[in-house]
């Protein structure tokens, strides 16, 4: 069910726009989708108690013991290889979410989970293409989000105090 959903949305996105779109300085919501990540993610090794390691090449379901890989290839139409074929992390993000949800399909105690890739499948949606650079996530024509101290910071825009 939630794999399948999965599939269906990276299919329906118009391709023809990725990398291609430019945002406003005026469309906060849009910003914060890099840091909505980042606060995902550190919420994540928060809970599950597994040490931070750089949230770009960080596989969730592999985390949780989910071992089978997914390939894009397999599962999505043919012009999203083409369109991502030098665009290693969204491809690699997309994978993820698709992994994620298989394993919500089959556990569905992770299901809370599932929005962690959430914003970067906005991002793409949307047209954005972003990367890892000098140490942080650029998503072109957005921003930078910086990886020094990223894990402690939004824990404590939390309130959490990291143990």
């Amino acid at each position: 069910m939630y794999f399948e959903e999965a599939v269906k949305r990276i299919n329906k996105i118009d391709w023809k726009l990725f990398d291609k779109t430019v945002c406003s300085k005026e469309d906060l919501e849009i910003h914060r989708l890099g840091s909505r990540y980042l606060k995902n993610m550190a919420l994540f090794f928060y809970e599950q108690h597994i040490p931070h390691r750089n949230p770009l090449y960080t596989n969730i379901a592999e985390l949780l013991g989910y071992k089978e890989k997914v390939d894009i290839k397999e599962y999505c139409n043919p012009i999203i290889e083409d369109v991502l074929e030098n665009c290693f992390v969204p491809k690699y993000m997309i994978e993820c979410h698709l992994q994620m949800a298989k394993l919500v399909d089959m556990e569905p105690k992770y299901e809370k989970y599932l929005n962690i890739y959430e914003p970067m499948i906005c991002l793409i949606e949307l047209g954005f293409n972003f990367g890892h650079r000098e140490g942080g996530l650029m998503v072109y024509e957005v921003g930078y989000y910086p990886f020094y101290n990223w894990y402690k910071g939004f824990l404590e825009l939390m309130g959490i105090k990291d143990v």
